[in-house]
């Protein structure tokens, strides 16, 4: 009836002038496509509306785009291409892709667009609505390099990694064959563990040789060849001399390991805190120009092995030294905890003796 009919005009009219709303005020580009045959039946595609987004994004007027042949648009793609995507849109299908469209001044952009088949008064059209996606490929072309990036790091560390542990293999297949033999020539554990000392002594001077030989190379290198170094490589001759570094220390260690087994373990009331008072003097005298502040407690008392707790005191100390050399002004301390201090989160009663630094630290 007639009253439908007036309800009907009123609810188009208010769809229409709330897409014409949305049409005009959305941030996406949007394309309305008129499709046209030419003389051969081929299809022609042309802009039929384009809202002020589209405008803005391409660089043209809104007369520029009316009318304007989309292959104009269109960068990257083949005229068979498009009429492909079209025949399915016209078909009932709702397209989601990704793709390039060119400015007024020819520069290339990408876009993410939902193209579809709508009808205005009876008549086919192709809606597009297109997304500027510049950034998010710029995002994922950076994170894609990253990962490679990535990817080739965790490769050179891993070979890092193995090459390590073979040369770990190597070094335990010798102490396995070293053992071995040593088991085969002595009769007795007393022999075997005398037979063991000795080797310890021998394997850590004998290192001392290749060892300073590598040193002098890589500090040769660095003091007349370091400005032909790239960044990498200076790194990496870094590297090797602080692996050379730990191996000194570790060479150290294993003479003071060999030597514990002679030890005197008699107990006896030692003066820790003169102790500790001969050791820092000793680090100050190895390195007169460093500025050191050694806070230590005075007259701190314990009994035991006067040579274990100076071999103790010896590493603890040499570690506080060499972990703050980053600083202007180092910090040593050295004192004696109260009575009921927690252990362990525990309250156990103990005398808890403590060595602080204000070295790089760890958690």
């Amino acid at each position: 009836n007639e009253t439908e009919m007036v309800l009907t005009k009123k609810v188009a009219s208010e769809s229409e002038d709330r897409f014409l709303t949305l049409f005009q005020h959305a941030i996406d580009i949007i394309l309305i496509i008129s499709i046209k045959l030419d003389s051969d039946s081929d299809e022609i595609l042309l802009v039929s509306n384009a809202n002020p987004a589209a405008t803005e994004a391409f660089g043209y007027s809104y007369s520029e785009l009316k009318g304007m042949d989309i292959q104009e648009l269109y960068a990257g793609h083949e005229i068979s291409e498009i009429k492909k995507n079209i025949k399915k849109i016209l078909a009932g299908k709702i397209l989601y892709f990704r793709s390039q469209r060119r400015r007024k001044d020819d520069t290339i952009f990408p876009v993410e667009l939902t193209a579809q088949e709508i009808k205005i008064e009876g008549k086919s059209y192709i809606y597009s609505a297109e997304r500027d996606i510049s950034d998010k490929v710029l995002f994922e072309k950076e994170r894609k390099n990253k990962r490679k990036d990535l990817e080739s790091q965790v490769r050179e560390k891993t070979k890092e990694l193995q090459d390590i542990n073979d040369g770990f293999q190597m070094m335990n297949a010798d102490l396995i064959a070293s053992q071995n033999e040593l088991e085969e020539l002595n009769l007795n554990l007393k022999a075997a563990n005398d037979d063991l000392r000795a080797f310890s002594h021998s394997v850590s001077h004998d290192l001392r040789t290749p060892r300073r030989e590598i040193y002098g190379f890589c500090d040769a290198l660095k003091e007349d060849y370091s400005e032909n170094l790239d960044n990498i490589g200076r790194q990496y001759l870094s590297r090797v001399i602080n692996a050379v570094e730990r191996m000194d220390a570790i060479i150290d260690g294993m003479q003071v390991l060999s030597n514990i087994g002679t030890l005197d373990y008699e107990d006896e009331e030692v003066d820790i805190s003169q102790l500790i008072h001969r050791i820092c003097d000793v680090l100050q005298r190895k390195d007169p120009k460093r500025s050191a502040e050694f806070v230590i407690q005075s007259n701190i008392r314990a009994t035991g092995s006067n040579s274990l707790f100076r071999i103790m005191l010896e590493n603890l100390l040499e570690n506080a030294w060499k972990y703050s050399n980053s600083n202007s002004n180092t910090r040593i301390e050295f004192g004696r905890g109260n009575q009921n201090d927690k252990l362990d989160n525990q309250n156990i009663p103990s005398t808890v003796f403590f060595l602080k630094d204000n070295g790089i630290g760890f958690d």
